[in-house]
């Protein structure tokens, strides 16, 4: 009766072999499965980091103010009734403005609706106003999709609105800087 149960270290070399195989294919199934998992966390977790920053500077652009009747650069907290102090530090220590040099009030501008002021104040930053106001549906629409099961959306064409961001508030610094004096 003992000839016919073989020994589990009398298996077949080749049976060996397979199980082999078969525990490393597991094996590396389960480390792939982990990756997706740790991705798929980390793109939620990106994208709603994301949409809470925009939300959060979409609402402090339509709860802040800025008054025509005080100075150019003051913003105004609202029931404080109190200016922000001075926020950039290149015109505080060189007296010089930088290219993000009116971004806050060009938002509170755009947020209320005085396009012209939003331009008068960075015309980039009409620009880079309208990015942030896309980041709320379309980082909505990307967070959908993953919680659908589906892959986030992935373009890298999506970069170009970046980049010319970029160009624009160079050029606008440039021009700022020695064409005005």
């Amino acid at each position: 009766m003992s000839d016919t149960i073989a020994e589990p270290d009398a298996a077949a070399p080749e049976q060996k072999e397979t199980m082999s195989a078969d525990a490393d294919q597991v094996a590396a199934e389960a480390t792939a499965e982990r990756r997706r998992t740790a991705l798929r966390r980390l793109d939620l977790q990106s994208q709603w980091t994301i949409l809470i920053a925009s939300s959060v500077v979409l609402g402090l652009a339509f709860l802040l103010s800025v008054p025509g009747t005080a100075r150019e650069e003051d913003v105004i907290v609202p029931v404080l009734n109190q200016p922000l102090p001075p926020l950039c530090s290149s015109k505080i220590l060189f007296d010089r403005e930088c290219p993000g040099c009116g971004l806050t009030r060009c938002f509170i501008s755009m947020a209320h609706g005085d396009f012209a002021r939003a331009w008068f104040f960075n015309p980039a930053g009409v620009y880079f106003f309208l990015l942030v106001l896309a980041q709320v549906p379309y980082r909505t629409w990307q967070l959908a999709r993953l919680y659908r099961g589906k892959e986030s959306y992935r373009n890298n064409h999506l970069f170009v609105f970046l980049y010319v961001l970029m160009a624009f508030m160079l050029v606008q610094f440039f021009a700022m800087t020695f064409l005005r004096g």
